[in-house]
């Protein structure tokens, strides 16, 4: 018993001091960053531009209103496309820190990585696409409140 406990201890540390394994890990900190950044940038430009789409203080033009709404619903599928190509990249690395960490400590999940291969949606890749999907519609909404307003007050 106490040969298995040195093995398992010793397969830890090699795990832990592997270069291997700290690029993987590093990689996918430095993605999953990456990612967040950039939603947490889309959603400032969004706010901002919507935000100024309401502003009675300010004195704009229709046609700056109107930019607004274009730039921030662009600036969301901008974000989309950037995201999606990451996401594409996380998972990736994702795939194969997991598998390390299956061969080098045994650890197993999503049944077995679905079968060691098939293609595993994290829970993170559905919160990050769900965020962008509602960001789309929020800011579709907000514009055309916005212009049914524009449309009211002329009257």
């Amino acid at each position: 018993m106490k040969e298995n406990n040195k093995t398992e201890l010793k397969v830890f540390e090699n795990f832990v001091k592997s270069e291997e394994g700290s690029l993987l890990w590093d990689e996918h900190k430095y993605r999953h960053d990456l990612i967040w950044k950039h939603l947490i940038r889309s959603t400032v430009a969004v706010i901002a531009l919507v935000i100024v789409t309401y502003s009675k203080n300010l004195s704009i033009d229709k046609i700056l209103i109107l930019l607004a709404s274009v730039l921030a619903i662009g600036y969301v599928i901008f974000t989309y496309v950037v995201i999606k190509k990451e996401l594409v990249l996380f998972r990736n690395i994702e795939l194969l820190h997991r598998k390390r960490q299956n061969r080098v400590i045994g650890l197993k999940r999503r049944k077995t990585m679905e079968a060691e291969g098939a293609k595993v949606k994290d829970d993170f890749e559905l919160r990050v696409l769900f965020y962008l999907g509602a960001q789309f519609l929020i800011v579709v909404t907000a514009c055309v409140i916005n212009k049914s307003n524009a449309i009211y007050e002329m009257s």
